[in-house]
């Protein structure tokens, strides 16, 4: 409960700033309540196209390493990008290991160099036709819990989402959701279950989980954290 807390506590004030300094700032914060010290946030290059559309937003990395993964195209061998151009889901980095035979498993040994010696990744759309977002977050050491890891999953996408806004400084059209589809992801944000909903607010559990499916497909959301970072950021739901 209190990793939600923290994460909540963390959109709720990033829905008050408006540029992406301050916005980087309190992120800063935020993913060092989670032992991270370092994070990357920006868009990359989908697989498939040729040309390097990748673009850093904000990042705390040392400039030394990102010297030295540009000297050995890091953009194309980094395996934690390389996973990620085709899984957007979560990804700690050291689980790469497990898979010896791995290519540019020699990245992530001179990352180690640069006080990264683990992490956590993900990527996502936001609904447009720009690349994907991806958020990794560096550490000397990986102390996140699975409930740690579940209640960072939708902060990451909620700054994700706001960054890329103010980098483009214009606003998004999301599709807007039904009152019901809104009260259900609303319950959804405070944590609660299908089964939790339906008898909350007096429906079926299969009613919920339309009214929930419904609500990701509007909000072109691959998951429930993507859907409510979306909703949040959209204002189509208020915490």
């Amino acid at each position: 409960m209190r990793a939600e807390m923290t994460v909540l506590e963390f959109i709720h004030d990033l829905q008050k700033l408006d540029s992406i300094p301050a916005v980087s700032e309190r992120f800063q914060k935020l993913i060092g309540e989670f032992g991270f010290n370092y994070y990357f946030m920006g868009a990359f290059t989908p697989q498939g196209v040729a040309e390097r559309q990748g673009r850093t937003w904000s990042s705390t990395y040392r400039h030394e390493w990102f010297r030295q993964w540009a000297r050995i195209n890091g953009g194309w061998e980094d395996p934690v990008l390389n996973r990620l151009r085709n899984d957007y889901s979560p990804l700690r980095w050291s689980s790469l290991r497990d898979n010896p035979e791995t290519p540019g498993l020699h990245l992530l040994d001179a990352a180690s160099e640069f006080g990264l010696n683990d992490g956590w990744s993900l990527a996502f759309q936001d609904g447009r036709d720009g690349p994907p977002i991806a958020i990794g977050l560096g550490t000397d050491h990986y102390a996140l819990r699975p409930e740690d890891e579940t209640a960072l999953h939708l902060g990451l996408v909620y700054v994700g989402l706001k960054v890329a806004r103010l980098d483009q400084a214009q606003p998004t059209v999301q599709a807007l959701l039904s009152d019901r589809e809104r009260e259900c992801l609303c319950w959804v944000a405070a944590g609660k279950t299908d089964c939790d909903i339906s008898e909350i607010i007096g429906i079926s559990q299969q009613t919920v989980h339309k009214h929930v499916s419904n609500a990701l497909k509007k909000l072109n959301a691959g998951t429930r954290a993507q859907a409510v970072a979306v909703a949040l950021s959209s204002s189509q739901i208020k915490l």
